[in-house]
């Protein structure tokens, strides 16, 4: 699955915390830790198993994955549900034949 922001959601991060914020609304949604890190990886390009694999070499072999993907499948549904991302692929082949289609080799 391949998600990405809506367009009225910008991400804020400074030295005085992250958060992220509906332009529509200008509800925010503060956030830290492993939420920023996974936010930083929504990029409308990589799936969630691509999230996932950079998530577990930012925290190194010491981590368990299963439970980071736990954790990203919590979050990911935590942000769908609040309005904040939007599936555009539900899987690695729709996406590669949408590339193509609109490269006009499909």
């Amino acid at each position: 699955m391949i998600y990405k922001f809506k367009d009225y959601v910008k991400f804020f991060n400074s030295v005085t915390g992250s958060y992220l914020q509906r332009e529509d609304t200008g509800e925010r949604f503060e956030m830290q830790g492993v939420a920023v890190d996974i936010v930083q990886l929504i990029d409308g390009k990589r799936d969630m198993d691509g999230i996932l694999e950079a998530l577990c070499k930012l925290f190194g072999p010491d981590v368990d994955p299963l439970m980071i993907a736990g954790d990203l499948e919590r979050f990911m549904g935590q942000l769908a549900e609040a309005g904040l991302v939007e599936l555009i692929y539900d899987s690695f082949e729709e996406g590669y034949q949408q590339f193509l289609k609109e490269r006009g080799k499909n």
